[in-house]
């Protein structure tokens, strides 16, 4: 029978307490650090939630001022026509310079009409932008990434924007018009994406 010294038996007594020591220390800390990511993701998908529902909210507001806005113009539209129609109709009272002031009125109207249609067309555009940015970054966010994710670029500005479409209607590439304008191909293709859904082409 092998006999072991007492001080020896103490210090592996001593040893495997450590080591125990240890192991239970870094199970308890792993659960504590476990418990905490979770409380931070819930923490964070919340927070995208509620950008979703902000920018949501935001995008039903512009909608419906768009459409107040669209009414207001129809009904002044409505009324022009009608007023210019009486007058054109009643040839005998209507002298050649009244009807040409009534069609220079008409024209000017359009015109002002197709400037706020743009205006609004854009604005409604720069808002869907802005939206699928804020979608794209919670996403970004909330996705566990396994390799590093490239920073979503920053909004062009609205004088690129108009130049992109411009250059698009006349029926340049996407990879073209990102080297004349500066902006990433795939900005491009998206800004193109978004105006197309707008305007129904």
């Amino acid at each position: 029978m092998i006999s072991i010294p007492l001080s020896q038996m103490l210090i592996l007594c001593l040893f495997l307490s450590s080591v125990l020591g240890v192991c239970l220390f870094l199970f308890f800390s792993a659960k504590i650090d476990l418990r905490r990511i979770e409380s931070k993701h819930a923490e964070h998908r919340l927070a995208t939630d509620r950008k979703l529902a902000e920018a949501d909210l935001r995008f039903s507001l512009l909608e419906t001022r768009v459409a107040d806005v669209s009414e207001k113009v129809q009904s002044f539209d409505d009324g022009a026509d009608q007023s210019s129609d009486s007058v054109l109709q009643n040839g005998a009272g209507a002298s050649r310079r009244q009807r040409t002031a009534i069609m220079s009125v008409a024209m000017e109207r359009q015109t002002a009409e197709s400037e706020v249609r743009f205006n609004l067309l854009e604005t409604k555009l720069t808002d869907l932008t802005e939206k699928l940015h804020v979608i794209d970054q919670a996403l970004d966010k909330s996705r566990v990434a396994t390799v590093p994710v490239a920073p979503i670029a920053p909004g062009a500005t609205q004088g690129k924007r108009s130049a992109v479409i411009r250059m698009a209607q006349k029926g340049e590439a996407p990879d073209k018009i990102a080297t004349s304008v500066g902006m990433p191909q795939n900005e491009v293709e998206l800004l193109l994406k978004v105006h197309r859904a707008v305007t129904g082409r």
